[in-house]
């Protein structure tokens, strides 16, 4: 997870560099989800779309949005929405630390 927090937002831009024959180390950490959490994995990508900001900075995702991203996406084994609920929660819980230690100087 460190490494989409850290370079996804310049992850086109260092594949272009890649493709015109440029050396991209960055890009040789790149780690790619396990399988059986991929789902979760672009789960929480598309709810961090819906994240909202208050007047210390980003807010954890809301329960109501992941509980609705699960029923959108026909998730209704209790076993599998509680998996899916667990891992993109840790997954916030990462990115909100992130948010913050990037941002400490700023509050």
């Amino acid at each position: 997870m460190e490494w989409y927090l850290e370079w996804s937002p310049f992850q086109a831009s260092l594949e272009k560099a890649r493709k015109r024959g440029a050396e991209v180390p960055a890009l040789d950490l790149m780690v790619e989800p396990y399988d059986d959490l991929r789902d979760a994995w672009v789960a929480f990508f598309e709810l961090c779309a819906s994240r909202t900001m208050g007047h210390s900075g980003i807010n954890p995702l809301q329960t109501t949005s992941i509980l609705a991203w699960l029923d959108i996406n026909g998730v209704i084994d209790i076993e599998d929405r509680r998996r899916y609920y667990e891992l993109i929660t840790v997954m916030d819980l990462e990115y909100l630390a992130h948010y913050r230690e990037k941002h400490k100087d700023k509050q």
